[in-house]
């Protein structure tokens, strides 16, 4: 998903649209007929591994990619998300059933992309829970998606997802408590054991910065803010709060000083050579659940919510605006 002319399409821009545009239905008369042609897409991309997932990545020419054809799970979660929040909105008595293909979808993710003894978010359908360098234990943080797991806990009647929302919220807590006491942070990608969790060393999977709180782990306040917001998970408070307050801080209360990234004491990673909304919009979420930071709220709100830079900032920009105003809601 990008504006740039033959950039390759993710699931992960599929799962913002179905989101996006289902919670956004009532400002647009042909959502219904946009959330059916991304449900299409879908459709006619599915992983080559577990079929009932999607090909994370696809060309503009669509041309088959052996080493790609596989799945994402942050595509898939919220396209699942999106399927429940589609039949909440329509129902599935029309031209798709979203009720049913979310259970297809949530049956995949859960056999295929959970751990079965971590009960964690692997990468994808492509990670073998006992290999060595990649098993269940190796988790990005932004994948952790409480109130989803939730969701499809409600809309499954199978508690194992509750174990899933469990077993990353107590993760988030751990990595926090031995990683970053001072500033809450997260790092994109976890590896190691139940016994012995870390950071991983850089290069894991993406870029020098796996190990630190980098472009997947800006994800996390937004994420694990709303489930705070929505279940009230004491698990999720405490970590929304941590990062929350110690970026008021660090920052002085100015938004504009919020570095692109830092490692885990709180140190920028890189030069601020371009400020982007990215790590600063997830902020605002995390800063609802705390009353006292009303003044900072309102500041970051202000910065970012005329910004725009792009497909992947802008996304997760307007997901967090759609909580901070109060317009996104539960299946």
């Amino acid at each position: 998903m990008s504006d740039r002319p033959g950039a390759p399409t993710v699931s992960e821009g599929q799962g913002y649209g179905v989101v996006i545009v289902t919670l956004m239905a009532g400002h647009d008369p042909h959502a219904q007929s946009i959330v059916d042609g991304l449900l299409a897409y879908f459709d006619d991309h599915r992983s080559h591994i577990d079929a009932r997932l999607m090909d994370w990545k696809v060309p503009a020419d669509e041309a088959p990619s052996p080493d790609d054809d596989d799945s994402a799970l942050d595509g898939d979660a919220d396209l699942a998300y999106g399927l429940l929040l589609a039949d909440a909105q329509w129902g599935s008595r029309g031209a798709v059933d979203y009720h049913a293909k979310a259970l297809d979808l949530l049956d995949g993710i859960l056999r295929s992309e959970v751990g079965p003894d971590s009960h964690l978010p692997m990468l994808g359908d492509w990670v073998d829970p006992a290999r060595v360098d990649f098993d269940q234990w190796s988790t990005r943080s932004s994948d952790w998606m409480p109130e989803h797991f939730r969701a499809f806990a409600a809309g499954t009647g199978d508690d194992a997802w509750l174990d899933v929302a469990d077993a990353t919220l107590d993760l988030a807590n751990v990595m926090q408590r031995d990683f970053a006491p001072s500033t809450g942070l997260l790092p994109d990608f976890i590896v190691g054991t139940q016994a012995d969790p870390k950071p991983t060393a850089p290069d894991l999977l993406e870029d020098v910065t796996d190990g630190q709180y980098g472009y997947n782990a800006g994800r996390v306040p937004w994420r694990l803010g709303f489930d705070a917001l929505v279940s009230e998970d004491p698990r999720a408070l405490a970590a929304v709060t941590a990062m929350s307050s110690w970026i008021d801080d660090a920052t002085l209360g100015d938004p504009l000083e919020i570095d692109p990234g830092y490692d885990l004491s709180g140190a920028p990673v890189t030069p601020r050579l371009a400020w982007t909304a990215f790590f600063a919009a997830p902020f605002a979420v995390a800063a609802l659940t705390d009353p006292t930071q009303q003044a900072w709220l309102n500041a970051v709100y202000g910065r970012v919510v005329d910004t725009l830079e792009g497909y992947y900032e802008d996304s997760v920009t307007l997901q967090c605006l759609l909580v901070v105003s109060g317009n996104a809601w539960t299946p």
